[in-house]
């Protein structure tokens, strides 16, 4: 049992130790991120900075020079706006993620884009039957394969504990020596004992990894959402009998 203990005591330890710089590395923080959307597409710029805003003046600066070499003149119509930003731990680097219009019309309204570290249950689908499975999906891969080693681990003391319990039970018919019989009656307990702590301990950690899987947020990332609105529209529709009705149509687009 103390085994046990003392494998819980360094599955949390570890769990702190991997915990570090805000949770995590955004999926989008990379130079190479581009993403292609109906009306705007989403760009990073990298810049290094003594402070945040003089990288932000340099992240600003770089998205004006590419839209002037995208729309071919010193003085295009520039509308990006920027949607995230993250600080590189300890490095003095920084990661602007803009989104850029495509067209100065106002009626082309940009979608909403968000960076989040939540993940609904409808994006984690089925990969809570597999433990370690959903952290590894959120971006917490040191997290995942923590809970991975630690059930498997589990799961072999289970059958290593109950192998043994097995043998000892066969040998106790197997001596008329008093002394050696309750040694193998003693050991057989003890490893039905172990093997109960080590399917506690898999429960425990399997109920851990459902709960953390629904309440642990993951590396941010992008999602795009619906642009959502009430129209009022009038309408008149004419009737058989040749009179006419009117009203107001109501909708919400969610």
């Amino acid at each position: 049992m103390k085994k046990i203990i003392l494998f819980t005591s360094m599955f949390i330890l570890s769990f702190s130790v991997s915990a570090q710089c805000g949770g995590g590395k955004p999926t989008w923080a990379r130079s190479d991120f581009y993403k292609d959307l109906e009306r705007t597409y989403l760009e990073v710029v990298v810049e290094d900075g003594r402070s945040r805003e003089e990288a932000r003046d340099k992240a600003q600066a770089e998205i004006e020079r590419r839209r002037k070499i995208t729309v071919g003149t010193n003085d295009p119509w520039i509308k990006a706006q920027p949607i995230a930003e993250y600080p590189e731990c300890g490095s003095g680097t920084f990661y602007f993620l803009y989104q850029t219009r495509r067209n100065p019309d106002p009626k082309y309204i940009p979608e909403k884009v968000v960076s989040t570290n939540d993940y609904p249950l409808s994006d984690v689908g089925l990969r809570f039957l597999v433990p370690g499975m959903v952290q590894i999906h959120k971006g917490s891969t040191t997290k995942g394969l923590l809970f991975i080693v630690g059930e498997v681990a589990c799961i072999g003391g289970i059958v290593a504990c109950e192998g043994l319990r097995t043998s000892y039970q066969s040998k106790i018919n197997t001596t008329y020596n008093a002394q050696d019989k309750q040694n193998y009656i003693n050991n057989a307990d003890d490893m039905q004992n172990l093997r109960n702590g080590f399917i506690a301990g898999t429960t425990l950690l399997y109920v851990w990894n459902v709960i953390d899987g629904i309440v642990a947020k993951g590396k941010p990332h992008i999602t795009i959402q619906e642009n959502k609105h009430l129209s009022i529209v009038p309408y008149i529709a004419p009737q058989l009998e040749g009179s006419i009705t009117g009203g107001i149509s109501l909708s919400f687009n969610f």
